[in-house]
């Protein structure tokens, strides 16, 4: 399994059929925000999302989120993630990363 994080954005992540990929972002549930798939194009589909606590019980400690992906056949493919509150309508204004891989045979 590879993992990739904000850092990786915008760039291109080369990866093998069958292999799965962890996108690992920084997420604050106690502030209600959480980064949830906004679209997923090409050879990949989702495997698990799921949030970490913080290690400490700090108020407002933030945990992580891990969006675990696998790769299909040999191709493009692209994740799209958002970080907003479920309830707020404004999408325009919410933070994205956008994740691109190129499913190559080994």
């Amino acid at each position: 399994m590879i993992t990739v994080t904000a850092e990786s954005a915008d760039r291109t992540t080369p990866v093998r059929p069958g292999e799965e990929i962890a996108v690992s972002l920084s997420e604050n549930r106690t502030a209600g925000y959480q980064w949830t798939v906004e679209s997923l194009t090409g050879e990949l589909t989702v495997v698990s999302s799921e949030f970490a606590p913080p290690a400490d019980d700090r108020p407002g400690a933030g945990g992580r989120r891990a969006i675990v992906l696998r790769a299909g056949g040999p191709g493009a493919g692209e994740l799209v993630v958002r970080y907003q509150r479920p309830w707020d309508s404004d999408t325009a204004a919410a933070r994205r990363c956008r994740f691109v891989f190129a499913v190559r045979s080994a």
